[in-house]
């Protein structure tokens, strides 16, 4: 029920923040780079073993399909995430390079499958559809974070931000002004 009561408050936000002067465009995400908020999570991967305690992990992102094109984070391979990815469809995923090299690192990633857990988690399997260029979480990581990013239409737990040129404000920063 939480998590349905965010995604439809978001919804709700989302035309007012959009529409504010001076907004260029707007996204919802799970954490903001530098916001010092983030969640990991652990994966398996389709028709690969691994050793107990050696279950991958990387931080989990539930993203507007705006993220990529807010944030100016480019597509490498595959597709990006969009409204057609819904709560109704298969379950998509797009990954950062990051994750892609170091899970896959002689082979395309796009059309695997994961999902959130171990093996014999009852969690649906995500097809990863795309992999995106990086994006630093954190201003003191030496490299960046494995990150999937999965629709927030499909896992809708996100905080919302705009972007106004040259600088990033949260929507809780817009709504005190």
């Amino acid at each position: 029920m939480r998590t349905t009561r965010s995604k439809r408050s978001t919804a709700r936000r989302w035309p007012s923040i959009e529409g504010a002067a001076g907004v260029k465009s707007a996204v919802a995400v799970t954490a903001l780079p530098y916001s010092g908020h983030s969640s990991g999570a652990s994966f398996t991967i389709e028709g690969r073993p691994f050793e107990r305690g050696d279950q991958p992990s990387c931080q989990l992102q539930s993203v507007s399909d705006s993220f990529f094109r807010t944030l100016g984070v480019p597509l490498r391979s595959g597709r990006l995430l969009d409204d057609t990815d819904g709560a109704e469809t298969l379950r998509a995923g797009v990954i950062g390079e990051r994750m892609a090299q170091k899970w896959w690192p002689h082979e395309s990633p796009v059309g695997k499958r994961i999902k959130l857990g171990a093996p014999d988690s009852k969690g649906p399997w995500i097809t990863i559809v795309g992999v995106a260029g990086d994006v630093t979480h954190d201003a003191f990581e030496r490299l960046p974070r494995p990150v999937l990013y999965v629709p927030l239409t499909q896992s809708p737990k996100a905080m919302d931000g705009y972007r106004r040129p040259h600088r990033w404000r949260s929507s809780a920063a817009w709504r005190r002004r």
